[in-house]
């Protein structure tokens, strides 16, 4: 039999086995299912305040270089150098990766690990114009220099050891923290219709599988240094909407710390940098079930408090990882999951409108109301 344990303190609800995932008992003094009253505890979470980050951390960015490029680009006068190794200095920072040493540059486009040849490329736009003494005549003689150059050959320069990303600040200096902070901060709002999507589809009505979900999601926000120990399955046909919940979460979270992937190899393969910093992974359409490979690397990152990134062109580094992973699939052998397993939290979607078309004007009315109210913010 399913159960939970409840934490007291802080509220937190912890997957200690799931067997079947659909029928889970409370061993506490929760009422039964049968007790629960759905819109109660719906109104209950739509009406709460918005989450207290603990210490801002989850919305913090703890990145120490800048977030764009160099308002200026061409840097004159007698304090041509200093403005261009400071203007410079924001945005580029020299990173050793294992055996390699790489420039990594911080732009409006992210943060991004470049040869020298080819962070030249990318700034060759930014110059300083220094005198390098005089010309026949007595005249000042001015030359032009690459301003990523004079930084890199300057003192100013910021040197780091190597890089993870750790969203609770507590990296040592020499290390590069790549943590960005959430895209969206807290703010009121209205999110009753996806709350209700969260509690009537995704959890098929259940309200104790709601109340977990939506307290993974939470935990996800307020303690995103912290992994959960379980991921969240989610099973259902075609246009039920059970990707809808982790599309607005991706959203909220950001591109920089937010992925989707589609394919087995790219959430356990090789090459997985872009794995590296995620706070949340959403597989779509991937299946694990058969897969004896991938079952071993795929439970280690659920559970694991680091992991290895193996980037392209790099030796793989040791990296912190508080990843979540919320899979989203088709009925059918989704997970490796046997007696006494813990990591999975298996939610069998209900299709709100079952038996309509998926052009069906109830089904596409639904579905534009809960992307309208994300947008109304």
């Amino acid at each position: 039999m399913a159960h939970l344990n409840k934490m007291v303190a802080n509220k937190w609800f912890a997957v200690e086995d799931v067997e079947a995932a659909c029928n889970l008992v409370v061993e506490d003094e929760s009422p039964a299912d049968d007790d629960v009253d759905v819109e109660a505890a719906l109104a209950e979470y739509a009406g709460l305040p918005p989450p207290q980050m603990a210490g801002g951390v989850a919305i913090a960015s703890a990145l120490k270089i800048d977030l764009a490029e160099p308002e200026q680009c061409l840097f004159d006068g007698p304090n041509a150098e200093a403005e261009a190794v400071e203007a410079m200095g924001r945005v580029a920072s020299v990173v050793s990766l294992g055996n390699k040493v790489r420039i990594a540059t911080r732009t409006k486009d992210g943060l991004t690990f470049y040869v020298k040849t080819d962070a030249g490329l990318w700034f060759s736009s930014y110059r300083a114009l220094l005198e390098v003494g005089q010309d026949k005549d007595g005249q000042p003689k001015v030359k032009e220099f690459a301003a990523l150059d004079l930084l890199l050959k300057s003192d100013k320069v910021k040197r780091y050891a190597g890089i993870d990303c750790d969203p609770s600040g507590s990296l040592p200096d020499y290390i590069l923290n790549t943590w960005e902070g959430i895209k969206i901060a807290p703010a009121p709002g209205d999110c009753s219709l996806l709350l209700e999507h969260i509690l009537e589809s995704t959890c098929a009505g259940n309200a104790e599988h709601y109340k977990v979900l939506i307290q993974f999601f939470a935990h996800m926000f307020q303690k995103p240094n912290e992994k959960p120990g379980f991921a969240p399955v989610v099973i259902g046909p075609r246009g039920a909407g059970k990707s809808t919940v982790a599309d607005f979460l991706r959203r909220a979270i950001g591109k920089r710390h937010s992925v989707k992937i589609a394919q087995g190899k790219h959430l356990v393969g090789n090459f997985n940098a872009h794995l590296s910093g995620r706070l949340l992974v959403q597989a779509e359409e991937v299946t694990f079930g058969g897969d004896k490979r991938g079952e071993g690397p795929l439970k280690d990152a659920i559970t694991s408090p680091t992991t290895l990134t193996e980037p392209k062109g790099f030796d793989p580094y040791e990296e912190t990882s508080f990843t979540r992973f919320f899979l989203v699939t088709n009925p059918g052998h989704a997970v490796p999951a046997g007696d006494g397993e813990r990591r999975w939290f298996v939610l069998k979607v209900r299709d709100l409108f079952e038996g309509k078309a998926h052009d069906h004007p109830d089904r596409t009315g639904y579905f534009d109301a809960l992307r309208a109210e994300a947008d109304a913010g």
